[in-house]
């Protein structure tokens, strides 16, 4: 057996720390146009959007690079979705004004609420209750209104104000508060009377909104301007990758988006997914904090065995340095982690698919990366 050896670079936030964000296209389908969800499992389920004549949701297989835009069918115009209880999607049906919940295990479609006005963004906390964003009957009124869904299937109007126009884009954050968009602006909802105290002042219109734990950011899309943009929770709003209409991969300083529109995190917060509406239906993902460098001396050395791996990867910690290393793909997701403190430490790959990997490894100051091949 050949070792790959390889000097450990213990990351610190310094000059000689380099990253890579890199956008890439992963598919291009006429029914991928709206909201999205990435499960536990790193799965990514689409949306056709309302008014378009949509019934299905599609699902986006990272791992086999393969989408099945049939997933699951009986919806109604589906502009977002959202995991519920572990075993469940709920869709909202812009087209027939409903809430619908999809189990994953028997298949089953059912109306969990009606009598919606144009149904659009999701959010749920952590109690199960679902909250609605009412975009409005089409062409005939504004939608001014939220609607909450208790988990026993009671749906009320939890918050009616002028303050909302057309409103879509929602998310809660990691403090349980739910921020809102209308009208260029972002607002946070009080939980004690449920109104909406302005929080930031936009600019400009957001499609889909969803919160980084990593960060303790929000992320969302501006359509009407082809970016990807991040707000702090100090309300401080940066354009993230996007700038002019464009399809362009690459890195996000000179990556283009054409009408971003939905927007979802890998399970571990690494890969932000966007899908892109009229002119594109385009599934594609940003690569956040991709290692450019990784090779720079430290006090110890890591050595990384075989590469390409088979059925075993061997990580040699001759310091005996406690070290968790974790085996991710390339959209972030984890696949396999240990902590330990051995000189000789064994993942099991037999089960990984043949594909390339990053294998992280963190210690008490920083973390190294090194890419792998399974064959």
């Amino acid at each position: 057996m050949i070792k790959r050896i390889f000097t450990a670079f213990i990351l610190v936030l310094s000059a000689t720390t380099s990253y890579a964000q890199l956008v890439e296209t992963l598919i291009d389908h006429p029914k991928v146009t709206d909201g999205l969800h990435c499960d536990p499992e790193g799965n990514v389920y689409t949306t056709p959007g309302g008014l378009q004549g949509g019934f299905k949701i599609g699902k986006y297989d990272p791992t086999a690079q393969d989408y099945d835009p049939n997933f699951a069918n009986g919806f109604s115009g589906p502009i977002d979705i959202d995991q519920y209880q572990d075993s469940f999607l709920v869709v909202t049906n812009f087209d027939n004004n409903t809430l619908s919940r999809y189990n994953l295990n028997t298949q089953i479609i059912e109306i969990l609420a009606t009598g919606l006005e144009g149904p659009a963004g999701i959010a749920i906390d952590a109690f199960d209750n679902i909250y609605v964003t009412n975009w409005g009957i089409w062409q005939s009124s504004a939608g001014q209104t939220i609607n909450k869904i208790t988990p026993n299937g009671v749906s009320t109007i939890y918050i009616d104000t002028v303050l909302l126009n057309h409103p879509q884009a929602i998310c809660i954050n990691n403090e349980g508060v739910l921020i809102v968009h209308s009208e260029n602006s972002l607002y946070k909802v009080n939980a004690v009377d449920s109104t909406l105290q302005h929080w930031v002042s936009m600019g400009f219109g957001v499609g889909h909104l969803t919160f980084r734990d990593k960060d303790s950011c929000v992320y969302g899309t501006n359509a009407q301007g082809n970016k990807i943009v991040r707000i702090t929770d100090q309300g401080i709003v940066s354009v993230i990758a996007g700038s002019s209409q464009g399809s362009q991969d690459g890195d996000v300083s000179i990556a283009l988006f054409h009408n971003p529109l939905g927007i979802a995190f890998s399970p571990t917060e690494d890969t932000i997914y966007i899908a892109e509406a009229a002119g594109s239906h385009k599934l594609r993902r940003i690569a956040l904090n991709q290692f450019a460098d990784l090779f720079i001396p430290i006090q110890h050395q890591l050595h990384i065995y075989p590469n390409p791996m088979t059925d075993v990867l061997i990580v040699e910690n001759p310091d005996k340095t406690e070290i968790e290393i974790e085996l991710v793909d390339l959209t972030g997701r984890l696949l396999l982690s240990k902590t330990s403190t051995e000189a000789e430490i064994e993942l099991r790959v037999s089960e990984i698919p043949k594909g390339e990997y990053l294998v992280h490894i963190r210690s008490e100051v920083g973390e190294t990366a090194e890419k792998i091949v399974k064959r």
